[in-house]
């Protein structure tokens, strides 16, 4: 056993302890005797009794058990505050994650608006180029359609102009011809009428 002689508030005590093991504070308090209640029976030659020392050492253990309830009540009460300030920075940080939350739920809302908005109007842009793109397309197909009527004619009209002429060269002749034949024919009536009358 190890002893070791404190002094407490004025009287020498002696706390009784093992080297190779942990002494707590109830320890040392259910072994803390003052000094002279060891050697009871040789201090009462000085005029003190055993009621005395008993006393005294119940006041000591009184005096100890009340530093020590002193000192939970204080650990008690600063782990109170702890937790009621524990307790306030979480309901703060409880509003605040309400609040970003609900910022961040408007953002998301007013981001999906703007994106059907966008659709909207991607939808009517794509609609006004698939209008755009049939008007040119019937357009072109219209103009594809007067140029065809336009070469039809054209080349009908050629050939017409080609059968005229190669028809005038044929016929022009011949017609040239009847009339020079009728025109001789004409002239030698008149001659022979001439010749009679004479």
């Amino acid at each position: 056993m190890l002893r070791r002689v404190v002094q407490s508030r004025g009287v020498p005590r002696i706390i009784l302890g093992s080297q190779t093991s942990r002494t707590t504070t109830l320890q040392l308090m259910s072994t803390s005797l003052p000094a002279s209640a060891i050697c009871i029976s040789g201090l009462r030659g000085f005029g003190v009794s055993r009621r005395s020392y008993l006393d005294g050492l119940h006041e000591n253990i009184r005096d100890e058990a009340g530093d020590f309830g002193v000192r939970l009540d204080v650990l008690e009460k600063k782990m109170n505050k702890d937790a009621a300030n524990i307790k306030q920075t979480m309901n703060v940080l409880q509003t605040e994650v309400k609040l970003e939350s609900k910022e961040l739920h408007y953002k998301v809302d007013k981001l999906d608006h703007k994106v059907a908005e966008l659709s909207g109007k991607i939808e009517k842009f794509d609609s006004q180029i698939d209008g755009l793109c049939r008007l040119v397309k019937g357009f072109a197909a219209d103009q594809q359609r007067q140029f065809s009527q336009f070469y039809m004619q054209g080349f009908f009209g050629i050939v017409a102009i080609s059968m005229c002429l190669v028809g005038s060269a044929w016929v022009l002749p011949e017609v040239e011809a009847r009339y020079l034949d009728i025109e001789i024919k004409r002239r030698a009536i008149m001659r022979d009428g001439l010749d009679r009358t004479t």
